[in-house]
């Protein structure tokens, strides 16, 4: 947990992601890169502060990180996103993490 991370609009960021990430999390697969290979599994938790994402293959943990509100402020920035609301952002980023597609109205 990042405490005292400045984070802007600090109550939007935690409504936003109290409503796109859910308290027990949520489970996706993730292909792997290599043809024949076995999917991952991303294991996404919200904190506090922030999210938790793991990525195993369930034999042994590949990866974690804790993106608390500083690193996802700066997730937000370095993507471009930076003008986007919280709201917006925390949705398309479970979004993603889930492997949804959303194809816009007319398409």
């Amino acid at each position: 947990m990042c405490v005292g991370a400045m984070v802007d609009e600090p109550d939007v960021f935690h409504t936003a992601l109290r409503r796109h990430f859910a308290e027990a999390g949520f489970v996706a697969k993730l292909p792997s890169s290599r043809p024949g290979s076995v999917h991952f599994l991303v294991l996404v938790q919200r904190m506090e502060q922030g999210v938790c994402i793991e990525v195993t293959d369930c034999e042994q943990g590949l990866f974690r990180d804790r993106l608390d509100a500083a690193k996802l402020q700066q997730l937000r920035q370095d993507a471009g996103m930076a003008e986007f609301a919280w709201p917006t952002f925390l949705r398309l980023l479970a979004q993603a993490l889930r492997g949804e597609v959303r194809r816009p109205i007319g398409l």
